[in-house]
């Protein structure tokens, strides 16, 4: 008779990871761009990884201090080309989609099919993780690859493109005072002066996080946002803010390292640690953010080139 696994569930351990860092005072998702988009690829088929596991991707690096390359794959892959896991390493879990369809009865005995969306954990290793004999010309290929579909850009460019893009989100921003907030009940956002902050990247990225707030709004993606600083909805939804402008920061090429509060990561702590399925559910909405900004920003682009064809 096969033994239950008692063990935690692959999303558990996940979380736990994830809590490890912070509890060292460590936000494992904030990075320096560099003027170069963080692209993250399965180096064995070339498939490019978006939405929340660029999160996790960027977290899992933060685990090893041997990775240096964004490059993973999953292990059954990795056997078809004679690659294995190094013993002793770990890997790193991303989510996967999936479409799941039931058939069901109605009340008047008609059969329909139910399809749902959920998501499945999916463990990844990142090349320094692997050996085997065809590794080096493999990561060679791939490093050919990522030139290719990662992008430079100047500071000029990157600064530019973000004003640009911000500028289309069309809540109100008002720029005074020492503080960086959106309000919901009067629906706009509040920050500095652009010269208050230590660079342009620095003030782009708050905005940013704010932006991602603004779509909690009731018109709009309908998240809570009724909590106090204390409530779990609060450290909910500045969680969801956090991930959604790394996400957004990362989608612009601008730097998205700036510190957060400690009051921060140990409301974080404190929630995970009581439902670690909060993480996936954040990492949802704030995906769900950022593609109504960037729907809004690409709406804004196609009417401009519409009155640009008019002229």
């Amino acid at each position: 008779m096969t033994k239950k696994y008692e063990g935690p569930k692959p999303e558990e351990v996940l979380v736990q990871d994830l809590i490890a860092l912070m509890e060292q005072g460590t936000t494992p998702w904030r990075k320096e761009w560099n003027a170069q988009s963080s692209v993250h690829l399965n180096f064995l088929n070339g498939h490019k990884y978006t939405g929340s596991n660029i999160i996790l991707l960027e977290f899992g690096m933060c685990l090893r201090q041997d990775a240096v390359l964004p490059f993973w794959c999953g292990s059954a892959e990795a056997r078809k080309h004679n690659l294995f896991p190094k013993k002793g390493s770990r890997s790193v879990r991303i989510i996967r989609p999936q479409l799941n369809k039931r058939e069901e009865e109605t009340d008047a005995g008609d059969k329909v099919e139910k399809t749902w969306m959920s998501f499945k954990v999916v463990p990844v290793f990142n090349v320094c993780d692997l050996q085997g004999d065809k590794l080096e010309s493999l990561i060679q290929e791939a490093k050919d690859q990522y030139t290719s579909c990662s992008t430079q850009a100047s500071d000029f460019q990157r600064i530019n493109s973000a004003e640009t893009f911000l500028n289309t989100w069309p809540v109100a921003i008002n720029h005074y005072g020492d503080r960086a907030y959106y309000s919901v009940s009067s629906d706009h956002i509040v920050l500095p002066e652009f010269e208050s902050f230590n660079s342009a990247e620095a003030y782009y990225s708050t905005r940013a996080h704010e932006c991602i707030h603004s779509t909690g709004h009731h018109q709009r993606l309908k998240r809570d946002m009724s909590g106090n600083k204390s409530s779990q909805s609060y450290a909910f939804e500045e969680l969801v803010a956090e991930l959604g402008s790394v996400l957004l920061c990362n989608q612009l090429q601008i730097s998205s390292n700036f510190s957060n509060h400690a009051a921060y990561l140990q409301s974080w702590i404190g929630m995970l640690q009581e439902k670690p399925n909060l993480l996936f559910q954040a990492l949802s909405h704030s995906r769900k953010a950022v593609e109504l900004i960037t729907q809004t920003a690409n709406e804004h682009s196609s009417v401009k080139e519409k009155e640009l064809e008019l002229v």
